[in-house]
């Protein structure tokens, strides 16, 4: 009996022997040459992971666009109200130099119409207003010097590290200090020093005879630098508690980052 190998168009080119019994090759895997041009070749098995790395691409985009964003907003932030800590420093340093002037350019003028050797009272104390003025100047050089260092913290990585230490030590320190000046200055108003003999009645007793004081003056400029010390304080508070928050949004979202981009590499290597 002679065979005669027929071929059949329903079953995509498969060959089978005459007869009514069929002989079907196995397809094994996609063979253009063999099967055709137009089969439908094998989904590759690396296709989800394609997929995958361009959404951990753009998850990783997405963090660092927010860590920059509140890299932006802590920058000027801070720079705001460090500039409006220097003017308040500016104007209690100004304030106490001014009291300080006048105290050693008349305290050794006497009035003998009241029998007294001084315009101020005896064994007038010093401590509060040079308390004050040293913090006031302390404060001003610090403000101005985080301002510079801020300017700069974008051209320098290191630099950048080094201004965040600082700032976020710099700015508890303050609070400390700036509610200890507030309560000393308050507590140190008696009538022995410069800002309680000015508010005091005895100084407006003898103010005429002393044209070169204006007590009421002095009274009243040392009790606005008082004002002053606790908006230093309230602006200290406000500088830690939101920069801090601030900073602790900044590492959250740069470990996010991170972590994206870590994932994202790995996938690279299989995609």
């Amino acid at each position: 009996m002679s065979y005669q190998i027929l071929h059949n168009e329903s079953h995509s080119g498969t060959p089978f022997l005459g007869g009514n019994e069929k002989e079907t090759i196995p397809q094994t895997a996609y063979h253009p040459g063999r099967y055709g041009a137009d089969s439908i070749p094998m989904k590759s098995s690396y296709e989800p992971l394609r997929n995958s790395h361009k959404s951990q691409h753009q998850d990783h985009s997405i963090a660092l666009r927010r860590v920059q964003k509140l890299q932006r907003v802590n920058g000027i932030f801070g720079t705001v109200l460090s500039l409006g800590s220097s003017v308040l420093a500016a104007v209690m340093a100004s304030i106490i130099a001014y009291v300080l002037y006048k105290f050693y350019t008349t305290k050794d003028i006497a009035a003998p119409q009241v029998n007294r050797t001084s315009p101020w009272a005896t064994g007038t104390q010093l401590w509060p207003a040079f308390l004050l003025a040293v913090s006031s100047v302390l404060t001003l050089l610090v403000e101005l010097g985080g301002t510079i260092a801020a300017c700069c913290k974008s051209r320098s990585k290191g630099a950048g590290k080094a201004v965040s230490t600082f700032e976020n030590i710099g700015r508890v320190i303050f609070v400390a200090q700036w509610l200890a000046v507030a309560i000393l200055y308050r507590v140190g108003k008696t009538t022995k020093d410069l800002w309680g003999w000015s508010c005091d009645q005895r100084a407006d007793e003898i103010q005429q005879f002393y044209p070169q004081l204006d007590f009421q003056a002095l009274c009243t400029t040392q009790t606005v630098a008082w004002y002053l010390a606790i908006a230093e304080f309230a602006v200290k508070i406000v500088l830690m508690v939101v920069g801090l928050w601030l900073v602790t949004r900044i590492k959250k979202w740069d470990l996010v980052s991170k972590g994206f981009g870590i994932v994202q590499e790995g996938v690279s290597l299989y995609a």
